[in-house]
């Protein structure tokens, strides 16, 4: 059992549809596990997943940080299952709708975190990169899982130098989102955890179909908001944002 509180898993309800963009607001659990999935999901067939994924029980490591608690193995042992947990939610089913030499998952992810990246990546066998890159205060990593070559690794470390991270908290540019995608697979971009849609807006000015969930009707509002603004506008990616030269 989770050592936080396990709420009920909102109804996954179809917000917006373009021909480019479809955005959901509700459990990406649901989207990701269903038998019947939606029909973009399978239609649109995401080959990049690019997405900066909540933390499960975070307020365990946030007290060890803050030395408002001490390292106690009955509440450590808690954490691991409850991580454990929601990893399987949410990792597992993605590496079944992603598979084959074209395909990607960009995730950021805190350092406390690498050992679930790492074993779950070898349980599902799929190959696993890190870049060590910076978010405000704390050492954040990039996680680059994909069954291809290493290009797009390197490439990557490339994005990370050009785009600094630590000038925008939680939030990720939409610029350096852009520039991950410019080294990716191409094809439609899925974001599970989409917030306000910067990773969409990202996808959305390189040419790309995005499909985004986001749990918080509130935040996936906003989502759509910002997504019918820029599907209005027109606007693309300016050239230098392109590392693929």
């Amino acid at each position: 059992m989770p050592d936080v509180a396990v709420l009920p898993d909102p109804p996954l309800t179809l917000l917006h549809c373009t021909e480019r963009v479809a955005i959901y607001s509700g459990s990406c659990f649901d989207l990701l596990t269903l038998q019947a999935p939606p029909s973009e999901l399978d239609a649109w067939a995401p080959k990049v997943v690019l997405s900066d994924p909540p933390y499960a029980s975070w307020q365990y490591l946030r007290d060890l940080q803050a030395q408002e608690t001490a390292y106690d193995e009955e509440k450590d042992a808690v954490w691991l299952a409850s991580t454990n947990w929601w990893w399987q939610r949410w990792f597992v089913p993605l590496r079944t709708r992603l598979h084959g030499a074209d395909t990607a998952a960009w995730l950021f992810q805190h350092p406390h975190y690498m050992g679930f990246s790492l074993r779950w990546a070898a349980f599902l066998e799929w190959p696993l990169d890190a870049l060590l890159s910076c978010n405000g205060t704390q050492p954040e990593y990039l996680l680059r899982f994909s069954d291809a070559d290493r290009l797009g690794w390197a490439r990557g470390q490339q994005v990370l130098k050009a785009v600094a991270l630590n000038a925008y908290g939680a939030g990720k540019s939409v610029e350096m989102l852009a520039r991950l995608l410019a080294v990716s697979p191409a094809g439609t971009v899925l974001d599970p955890f989409c917030g306000a849609g910067s990773t969409l807006e990202a996808a959305l000015l390189c040419g790309r179909r995005a499909i985004g969930i986001e749990r918080e009707p509130e935040i996936a509002a906003q989502a759509v908001a910002r997504l019918q603004a820029v599907e209005a506008s027109g606007a693309v990616a300016p050239a230098y944002w392109n590392l693929t030269g």
